[in-house]
Order: structure tokens, then sequence, then C-alpha cells
């Protein structure tokens, strides 16, 4: 399993309210510590809350803004958190923004970002696919319908001439 894959499946892996509970406390009791906001961010991304998702994501936003050191970091976990909201243009934005700072460095080693990235664009197709079925569905369902209405009201109509 590369990294991102465990990076991934981490992701999707909420933590016990024990260990949630710790971070929210730590973060709480210095809310200042830019470390401890990180850390609280990931654990609210990690959550099963869609809420607790989005105001995760916000605050590595807050963090990307006022912390110069974290922003590759930032730009990264905002990329997974968008991922698993589903946000899946966010997600590239951002995973984008970090490849061009990584390759501005020099940094040729970009595999598991470029992995990542394949990844998103699987899901937005196999999205974009399942949408088409479902809006072939519902066309042929609403075509069905619309011609059962037609022989009812044709077949009623032809009766009173």
């Amino acid at each position: 399993m590369n990294l991102d894959q465990e990076y991934l499946q981490e992701l999707n892996t909420p933590l016990s309210v024990q260990q949630f509970s710790l971070f929210e406390k730590l973060y709480n009791d210095d809310s200042t510590n830019k470390q401890l906001q990180f850390n609280y961010a990931w654990a609210l991304i990690k959550s099963d809350s869609k809420e607790l998702q989005m105001k995760g994501v916000r605050f590595l936003s807050t963090i990307f803004k006022s912390s110069p050191d974290k922003r590759k970091e930032c730009l990264y976990f905002m990329s997974l958190g968008n991922y698993k909201l589903k946000n899946y243009e966010l997600a590239l934005k951002y995973l984008d923004a970090l490849i061009l700072a990584e390759q501005e460095i020099g940094n040729k080693d970009l595999n598991k970002l470029d992995e990542l990235k394949l990844r998103i664009h699987d899901d937005i197709k196999r999205t974009t696919g399942n949408a088409l079925i479902g809006i072939g569905i519902g066309v042929s369902v609403m075509a069905v319908g619309i011609s059962l209405v037609n022989k009812f009201w044709g077949n009623n109509n032809s009766h009173r001439g």
C-alpha cells in the first residue's frame, strides 16, 4: 500500500470519541498553537460528520493563510478533506497548487501526488457515470409513465365519441 492509499484509508477512519476529545481539548487549551490547530483540523476531517469535515477544511484554510511554513501540508490535507467531502474540483485545485509549489522548489518526485490526482479524476468519472446512469433511468421511467398516461387517456377519450 502506498502512502496516499494509507492516508486515504486513515482519512476514512474516524477517531474514537476519546481521541477526538483529546485533540479538541488540546486545541481549546491553546487555540493559538498552529500545530494544535492543524491536528484538530485533521481530527475534524476524519469525523463522519460532514459539518465537522467542512469545519476542518476551513481551519486548514485559515492556517494556510496565516502560516507560510504550513502551506504545503495544508494544501495536501485541504485536498484530502475536499476529496472526502466529494468536492473533487476543489480537491484538484489544492492538489495542483501543491504540485506547482513542489515543482518550483525542484522536487521531481511527485508520484504520490500524481497518483492522488489520478484517483480523484477516476472518482469524478465514476460519479459522472453514475449520474448519467441515474438520469437515463429517470428519463426511461418518465417515458414509460407518459406512455401509460397517454394510453389511459387515449382509451378513455376514444370511448366518449
